[in-house]
């Protein structure tokens, strides 16, 4: 990656982004696999997806494998969106619609960041 001081700056705080959310994943995993009802093992997927974004973060912070983090990122968030907020975004109860699509848009964005950090990387 170019290393010019604001895009190190962005890449880090990207980064540190994506380990709140991890960490927002693995300390609230019970109330959030409420959103996977029915899913087999939604506990373990919350989890599994918050130790993700944290690796993720770690990946970025150190400024390595960035390539291979973001797009693994990129395609779990995009997952995420598909499979958890999509769904959501029918919902008969207006905020509750009005909040998947929020965190469906916030989601492809970030994806989108992701992608773009991975192909300015050089490893």
């Amino acid at each position: 990656m170019k290393n010019y001081i604001p895009t190190n700056i962005a890449r880090i705080l990207f980064a540190l982004t994506m380990v709140f959310f991890g960490l927002g994943h693995l300390t609230n995993a019970q109330a959030m696999s409420g959103m996977l009802a029915g899913w087999p093992m939604a506990l373990f997927l919350v989890y599994l997806s918050g130790a993700c974004l944290i690796l993720a973060g770690v990946a970025f912070v150190i400024n390595k494998q960035v390539k291979l983090a973001g797009y693994l990122l990129a395609l779990l968030l995009v997952i995420i969106v598909a499979a958890v907020h999509a769904p959501g975004m029918g919902n008969a109860d207006k905020m509750a619609s009005m909040m998947s699509t929020s965190m469906a848009v916030k989601d492809m964005a970030i994806a989108m960041g992701a992608i773009a950090f991975a192909n300015q990387a050089e490893s």
